[in-house]
Parts: structure tokens; C-alpha cells; sequence
């Protein structure tokens, strides 16, 4: 269950299966397992098997129906197995094995493209129809499991990373101009688009059709946006807690080992003493947790202490990494191979040597924290909501304080008061007068030439508000927590890990981003994610009788730019910054102002992502 492509000629032309079969090829490390393909005239389907499950290992796909009116390749997990059984006896329909991609199969059969609302987990799936000649498609909620494709009026092709489409001779290598100010600038807004103009993205939350009659998408993540209104913090808390751990225990379904990745953080430890609560509620308190930790004695992300914390308190078999320290070189070839932005320096070098030895233990699943900062932190937008009941009893006390509060936790480097002004002034400012404000910056100040920004239109692509196609949200604080979530930095921060993990060998679980879990913490108001100068209020609240006090009281978080620093130290990163291929050989850059910035020492995540464009253009334009 580790990817899934395929071919769909809509005008009828056979597929050409060798064609899918060099697309696999290249995701070769998605199937260790084996990798299947089907063909039916103009479709052609493929499926790469990593067993995660105890399911997993009667899964046979790509799966026909019994009565062969459709063909599933599924890539994914269904969390409410038991749920989704229970209603497709109540409908009295029969799956074809008591896999989970056929439950999904059955679902379809019954309930349509709608059955996608039913399913619980973390998924990418496409569904030949042979009644109607279409091909279905859908991607989870927060899209864990990525979906690209091509499409050309004739020919959809799809594949689970951007180098298996690009290995079908019709997709070409046109840069999206576009998408490569939006990593330039790190203002990634579409979800849609990747850094080529021939390859797409199934955004997350969204089902996609495609006929002879073309290509459709729609939204099918609804989530209810009003406000819970409980009356005491301990309703939530506990409401919470259930929540977690249900979404916790779906994931620890594995057929072998599994275990956590420990930061010490508040997320990844209350993953870690919640599993051991599970196991010992379930009698099963002798079961091994492994635990798999990061970490350098003395340095800005050590975390060592709350780790043997939460090892001790949780009972955890823990195994401790020095991080890989790499250059250039590293991030050049991962150019090479992906064909795309190579990475951060505090992703995926940061982690080899614990990657390695979970392979050797065995481990195949790990559970991660991402999302608990997504769904869970306070929100600066929260003072344009309390701007807006100013005139109510002690609503300027309210104000003044969540200002000072916020700036000490999010920013240092001005005073509360300009904190308080800005966000203010730019939240309350007209759209047009932000999208205004914003292209100006860019052409005064911006390291891209006017041309360039003529002709992507990069001041409106990055300054454009997000579109919501359903429903209203309830406060500014809502808002902010549900673009973190369905942003495009968001869409692309998973596929980078998913891309890392699974080459590794590892299949990555997220407990915060479960859809159950996220939908209850979309409704919370303000004062359960942040109360005072405490962040992450509801999740201490949650974890007071489970996390070691020293971890539930911690204000602070790792802090990783030393890494970035020692890429960017690097010989040859100091050699390539004097000769840019992006400089040398486009009009993207203005010279001028980029050396300028450049030697009034430009911060450090410009900088990498300077360095990272300019590795991936080089590869793919051929003048590295």
C-alpha cells in the first residue's frame, strides 16, 4: 500500500502498459512487496505493495470486483474498519475480502463517489469504472498520501511521485515559473501546482473524474465549522483525549514492529505515553514501544532530558541518533533522483541514521507528531477577534494581554505594541489594499526582475486569499487553523516526508492529523489552544495524569538552524552562491539586488532555498 499509477486513454487508444511498467520503475522502493499491474483496453493500472497491516497481507490488487464492473488500486489505510463494516451490513452489501481496500471497493459499489465520506485514514485511490468509462480518483482529507498526475485531453497518467509521471514520454519538463517564486519567496499557496507545468496535484480533500468528456474536480471534505461550547476546560480536555486515542490505536494496527518518532516535544512524547496508556487499558502492558530519538548533547534542538523523561515515564525501549551532518553533494543527488526541490537540511539527513536502524529492527510503521503545532497552537489572528468585541467588558484587558502574551511566544524582535498595530493594520485592511501592499514589496524590494513578476503574476499568486468552497468560518482564529492545515506549505511539507520515509523503507502514521482529531479541534475556541502565555492548552490539559511535569510545562521548541548553517557553510554551497544557474541562465533573478541582499548576509532559509531551486533547475535544465 505504498503507491499506485496508471494510464487512461479517454479517446479510447489501448494503454501502453510497458509505458506504466517504466513509470513504476521509477518508484521501484514504493512496492518491496511486489508491484501488480491491470489492463482493460484503454486503462491501465498499477499497484506497489508495502504490507503495513495485518490486512495488508491478503490485499490483492489491483482489486476487480466480483462482478468485474471495477478495477481499485488504493493506497492507503482505512482507520474506522469496524464502522465501515458495520455499515455496509446495514446496507447489506458484500465486500470482496475483508481487506481495507475491500471495504473501499464495496463502499464505492453501494454509495458511489460519496463513499469517500465514510472513510476515515490516510489515502490516494483510483477506481476504474467499466459501467460508466470513467476513472475515479480521491485524495485524503490533508492529502498524507500524494497524488500527481498529466492530463492533456487525451491521456491522464498518474503516479504517486512527481518523477513517475514525468517518466511518461508526453509529460514534459516545463518549468512552472509560477510555483518557483512561491518556493523562492517560501509563500507556497497552491496546492495544486507543482514546480511543472505538465504535472498536477489531486489537492487534498477533493475527488477527481475524468471521461471522454474531460476532467472534473469537487471538494468532498465539508467539515462542520461551528463552535463547541462546553462549559468546562475538563469536557474538552476529555472529549479530546478520546478522540486521540482512538485515532492512536487505529494506527497502531501494524503486522510487524512499529514505533515513534521521539522529539521530546510535547506531540511526539503525548503519542508516546497515550500508546503505552492504550496497551496497559487493553492488558497488553508488557508489549515493547520503541522509541526513535534525534538528538545532539548541547545543541539548540537537544531535547535529551525530556526524552529519558518520557522514556521512563512510558516505558519505552528508546535508541538515540546523532543527526548526519552533509553538504551539497547530498542535496545535488537527491535533485538528481526526485526531480524536484531536494529538501531542507533539518529533514531528511537529520534522520538517516535513525532510518537505518529502523530497517534493521525491523520497524516498518512510525508514528509522528506533525500536526499538533497545525491544529493545537494559539493563533495571532485571535486579536482581530477580540479587536471586533472591543466596547465589552473587559475586552481591552482581554486584548492587551493575548498581544503581549503572543509576541513573547512568537516573535522578539519588536515590541508588543508594533506587534499588536501590525497584525491589527494588516488583518483589518481591505483585501485589495494587502494584494497592493504586497506586489509593492516585491518590486521594490524582491530579488526577482519586473519581468518576472509580470509574467507569473507572483504578487497576486502569493497575496490572493484562500478560497473556502463551503460554509463560513466562525472567528479569524478558525480561519488561520484551517489554512495551516489545507495550505499549500502544508501540501508539500507531507509529500516531502512521505517521499523520505517510504524511500527509507518506513510507512509514517500521523495520530494529530487524523480527520476525527482535526475536525473536533477546528471547532475549538480560542482559549482551549492558547490560555495566558500557555500554548497548547487543550493538549496539556489531555496529557496532565500521562506526561512527565517537566514535559507538560515546557514552553520551548527545538531550534534546528544550526544545521542550516553547516549546509550552507559547505565548500561548495559557498563556491555555487557565486555562480547561480538560476542567475546565469534565467531572467527570474535581478541581479543586482539578489548580490546585494547576499552580501548584507541574507537570513538563512532564503538563502537554502536560493540554493535548493538552483540545484533542482540545474538538473533538469541540463547546465549543472
Amino acid at each position: 500500500m505504498a503507491g499506485i499509477a496508471g494510464i487512461f486513454c479517454t479517446d479510447g487508444r489501448p494503454a501502453d502498459v510497458s509505458v506504466l511498467r517504466s513509470m513504476a520503475d521509477t518508484v521501484v522502493f514504493r512496492g518491496p512487496d511486489g508491484i501488480a499491474y491491470w489492463n482493460a483496453g484503454p486503462v491501465a493500472l498499477a499497484h506497489m505493495q508495502f504490507f503495513t497491516t495485518p490486512e495488508s497481507l491478503e490485499e490483492r490488487q489491483p482489486l476487480v470486483s466480483q462482478g468485474g464492473e471495477a478495477c481499485l488500486v488504493w493506497n492507503g489505510r482505512v482507520d474506522n474498519r469496524e464502522e465501515l463494516k458495520s455499515e455496509l451490513e446495514a446496507a447489506g452489501a458484500r465486500a470482496v475480502d475483508d481487506t481495507d481496500p475491500g471495504l473501499v471497493l464495496a463502499a464505492y459499489l453501494e454509495w458511489g463517489t460519496e463513499c469517500v465520506q465514510r472513510i476515515v485514514g490516510d489515502f490516494a485511490l483510483a477506481l476504474w469504472d467499466a459501467r460508466t468509462r470513467r476513472l475515479w480518483c480521491a485524495s485524503d482529507f490533508v492529502g498524507i498520501r500524494p497524488f500527481y498526475y498529466f492530463w492533456d485531453g487525451k491521456t491522464f497518467v498518474f503516479g504517486p511521485d512527481v518523477h513517475a509521471v514525468l517518466a511518461h514520454p508526453l509529460v514534459s519538463l516545463k518549468i512552472n515559473e509560477g510555483m518557483v517564486g512561491e518556493y523562492l519567496l517560501h509563500q507556497i499557496r497552491s496546492r495544486r501546482e507543482t514546480l511543472y507545468v505538465d504535472v498536477r496535484r489531486l489537492e487534498p480533500g477533493r475527488m477527481l473524474e475524468v471521461d471522454s468528456a474531460g476532467l472534473r474536480t469537487t471538494e468532498w471534505w465539508r467539515p462542520d465549522l461551528s463552535l463547541l461550547d462546553y462549559e468546562t476546560d475538563a469536557e474538552y480536555a476529555e472529549h479530546f483525549r478520546h478522540l486521540f486515542d482512538l485515532s492512536l490505536k487505529s494506527k497502531m494496527r501494524c503486522h510487524a514492529r512499529w514505533g515513534i518518532e521521539l522529539s521530546g516535544g510535547l506531540d511526539s512524547s503525548s503519542i508516546a505515553v497515550s500508546a503505552r496508556a492504550i496497551l496497559d487499558r487493553e492488558g497488553r502492558g508488557e508489549e515493547e514501544i520503541l522509541a526513535y530519538s534525534v538528538t545532539s548533547p548541547g545543541k539548540p534542538w537537544d531535547e535529551s532530558e525530556d526524552i529519558r523523561a518520557v522514556v521512563d515515564k512510558a516505558r519505552l525501549t528508546a535508541s538515540v541518533y546523532e543527526p548526519l551532518r552533509v553538504g551539497l553533494e547530498f542535496f545535488r543527488g537527491r535533485a538528481e533522483f526526485w526531480r524536484d526541490y531536494p529538501g531542507t537540511p533539518n529533514g531528511e539527513p537529520l534522520c538517516l541514521p535513525m532510518f537505518i536502524a529502523v530497517r534493521e529492527h525491523g520497524v516498518r510503521v512510525l508514528m509522528n507528531g506533525i500536526g499538533g503545532d497545525e491544529v493545537l497552537m494559539g493563533r495571532g489572528a485571535h486579536l482581530l477577534d477580540l479587536a471586533k468585541r472591543l466596547g465589552r467588558p473587559g475586552s481591552m484587558r482581554a486584548l492587551l494581554d493575548r498581544a503581549r502574551y503572543d509576541c513573547d511566544i512568537y516573535t522578539r524582535d519588536v515590541s508588543w505594541q508594533s506587534y499588536m498595530l501590525r497584525r491589527l493594520t494588516v488583518g483589518f485592511a481591505p483585501s485589495w489594499a494587502r494584494k497592493t501592499r504586497r506586489k509593492l514589496g516585491l518590486e521594490r524590494h524582491g530579488i526577482f526582475t519586473g519581468e518576472f513578476l509580470r509574467r507569473t503574476n507572483l504578487g497576486d499568486r502569493v497575496a490572493g486569499e484562500p478560497e473556502l468552497e463551503h460554509g463560513k468560518f466562525a472567528s479569524s482564529a478558525q480561519q488561520t487553523v484551517y489554512f495551516s492545515i489545507a495550505s499549500g506549505s502544508e501540501t508539500h511539507l507531507l509529500a516531502f516526508d512521505d517521499r523520505e520515509k517510504i524511500h527509507a523503507g518506513i510507512e509514517t502514521r500521523y495520530p494529530f492529523l487524523d480527520r476525527r482529531v482535526v475536525e473536533f479541534c477546528l471547532r475549538l475556541p480560542e482559549n482551549q489552544r492558547q490560555k495566558g502565555p500557555v500554548w497548547k492548552w487543550l493538549l496539556r490539559n489531555a496529557m496532565e495524569d500521562r506526561l512527565p511535569q517537566q514535559v507538560l510545562n515546557k514552553l520551548s521548541k527545538a531550534e534546528f538552524s544550526e544545521i542550516v548553517v553547516s549546509v550552507l557553510s559547505d565548500p561548495q554551497a559557498q563556491e555555487r552562491f557565486g555562480s547561480l544557474r538560476v542567475e546565469s541562465h534565467t531572467d527570474w533573478l535581478d541581479s543586482r539586488r539578489l548580490r546585494e541582499q547576499l552580501d548584507r548576509d541574507m537570513a538563512l532559509w532564503p538563502k537554502w532555498r536560493l540554493l535548493a531551486i538552483d540545484l533542482w533547475f540545474a538538473e533538469i535544465s541540463g547546465c549543472g
